[in-house]
């Protein structure tokens, strides 16, 4: 699939994120649940694809060393004390997601190992990988 053809979300619960006194404010003024019921309507329509990954750490984790930068939600920049990595919370968060998607989708592809490591897909490059990741 090309890229461009996959808008990727968190799965998150808003419902129960609502019940939640200090967010409910914030979540309800954004309308998450509306941009997801529109993107979904769009891409249908447009033969895109929607999809979800657990939420689990993608604003915690560092997208670049993978380490636990832990922060409240008033914190908006990240700053890896392990490799320096400085940049605004929601792309460190996005970056993260994409990995995810990316992970995810690749470790359920079910073809032949050769197939998978001649397989070049955007941001990431199966020939680096060995086997024994992929399987």
């Amino acid at each position: 699939m090309e890229s461009g053809n996959i808008i990727v979300f968190e799965d998150l619960n808003v419902q129960g994120m609502v019940q939640n006194h200090n967010l409910a404010k914030s979540i309800s003024d954004s309308s998450w649940s509306k941009l997801i019921d529109m993107c979904v309507y769009k891409t249908e329509n447009a033969g895109k694809y929607i999809e979800f990954v657990n939420p689990r750490d993608t604003s915690q984790l560092c997208s670049r060393c993978g380490a636990v930068v832990k922060k409240d939600l008033s914190i908006r920049i990240h700053s890896c004390n392990n490799c320096g990595l400085v940049m605004d919370r929601d792309l460190n968060a996005a970056r993260n997601i994409r990995e995810k998607y990316i992970r995810h989708a690749w470790n359920s592809v079910k073809m032949p190992v050769d197939v998978l490591t001649s397989t070049y897909r955007k941001g990431m490059q199966a020939g680096t990988m060995k086997q024994e990741e992929i399987i």
